[in-house]
């Protein structure tokens, strides 16, 4: 495939550098990932079709869960029941989320809207569905911080891609 958009439009040549660096930094040489990547060039298609949004979190997110990195998101970290719906706190410290009787558990746990928690749930599950999942920009907001937050303490750095792409967005807007 040529990935002629990819090619000539910088924002989308930017968001390929992302993910190909994600895969770099992410994965050893000689170790075969058959399913990310079959997922990145489903993401490269994507991407020349003109296609972003929350793409570059989604396909983050899920890839740490394929290797092992993902937070709890179904059961509160401090008591492990079974989380409701309802106002519910991300602890970077412990690794998910906590409910609001264990909220004090970690000061710096952040409140977290439902909508934004069910699509962390989908995006570890199925990335696939990311590009036709429409939200508010408040959601989307909260859903790339969370991302960038919980990889850039998995990771212990940020991509180097992701701040070139945080520097062209301000520059072109």
């Amino acid at each position: 495939t040529s990935f002629d958009t990819l090619r000539t439009n910088l924002h989308q040549t930017s968001a390929a550098y992302y993910i190909a660096e994600l895969v770099t930094v992410l994965f050893q040489n000689n170790d075969p990932h058959p399913q990310i990547y079959d997922l990145f060039e489903e993401m490269l298609v994507l991407l020349n079709q003109g296609i972003n949004g929350l793409l570059l979190p989604s396909f983050l997110w899920h890839v740490m869960a394929e290797i092992g990195y993902s937070p709890e998101l179904f059961t509160c970290c401090s008591c492990h029941k079974r989380l409701a719906e309802n106002e519910l706190y991300f602890s970077l410290e412990l690794g998910g989320f906590l409910d609001g009787e264990h909220k004090n558990v970690d000061i710096h746990a952040r409140a977290v809207s439902p909508a934004v928690v069910k699509l962390l749930r989908v995006a570890k599950r199925n990335v696939h569905i990311i590009p036709r999942v429409s939200v508010t920009q408040k959601i989307a907001d909260d859903f790339r911080s969370i991302v960038a937050d919980f990889s850039t303490k998995v990771l212990e750095r940020e991509p180097k891609s992701s701040a070139f792409i945080k520097d062209l967005h301000a520059y072109l807007d």
